[in-house]
Formats: structure tokens, C-alpha cells, sequence
């Protein structure tokens, strides 16, 4: 008899788990969409952060997970042509390239010549206008 209650306990807590986890997955597809990372790991994350005691703690980190899913909505946009053909929504990012290719010095990479160009007054005003 015994035996019969711990198993159904063990099946009653796997039960609760699985629904928890479900929402966690949901959750984290409703609130952490363009983060890296599968829906279960994303899912592990938030239920780390509801774990943290301290409440203005646990609030930070949420926010910060959230500014960092906003940062990568970027890579996520849609990009076309407009109805004319002209390459519109390409064109920020273009315009980032080129002043990186433009202002790229003999013995620096290509990589630091755009993290460079990206952390400029001007790109970084190009850059908001591709979350836009």
C-alpha cells in the first residue's frame, strides 16, 4: 500500500513538473523570443531568475534578460525591397559597412573597423535606425 502511494506521489510530482516546465516554455517564447538558446534552456533560465529571493535582484536580471533579447530583435527584422526596388531597408546597414570599409586602417581588422564605426555618434544613430 505504501509502495502504491509513493508512486503515485512520484507520478503526481513528475505531473506538476511537466506542467511547470510547460509554462516556463511559454513563457519564455512570450517574453525572451529573439534570445539565443532552445525553448527549454530559456525555459531553465526563467525559472532560475523566479528563484532569486531578493525581489529587486530578481527584478534586475529580468530586465536585463529582456534588454538583452531587445538587442538581438535587430538581427530578427524583416529586410526588402520597397515597391520602387530601391534596397531601403538594407540601407543603415549599408551605410554602417561602408563608413567601417571607408575609415578601416592598414593594421586594424575589418571587425574592430565596425566596432569601431558602430560605437560612433553616427553609428550608433544608424544602429537605432535598424531596431526601428
Amino acid at each position: 500500500m505504501l509502495k502504491r502511494i509513493e508512486e503515485q506521489d512520484a507520478r503526481l510530482k513528475k505531473m506538476e513538473s511537466d506542467t511547470t516546465h510547460a509554462t516556463l516554455v511559454k513563457r519564455a517564447g512570450d517574453e525572451l523570443p529573439h534570445l539565443a538558446g532552445t525553448p527549454d534552456v530559456k525555459a531553465e533560465l526563467l525559472k532560475a531568475v523566479d528563484a532569486i529571493e531578493d525581489e529587486a535582484v530578481r527584478k534586475a536580471v529580468g530586465e536585463t534578460l529582456k534588454a538583452a533579447d531587445g538587442a538581438t530583435k535587430a538581427a530578427f527584422l524583416e529586410l526588402g525591397k520597397s515597391a520602387t526596388g530601391a534596397d531601403e531597408a538594407n540601407a543603415p546597414a549599408d551605410a554602417l559597412e561602408k563608413m567601417a570599409q571607408d575609415t578601416k586602417g592598414s593594421d586594424e581588422t575589418i571587425e574592430a573597423a565596425r566596432g569601431r564605426v558602430a560605437k560612433s555618434a553616427e553609428g550608433q544613430r544608424l544602429r537605432k535606425e535598424m531596431a526601428n
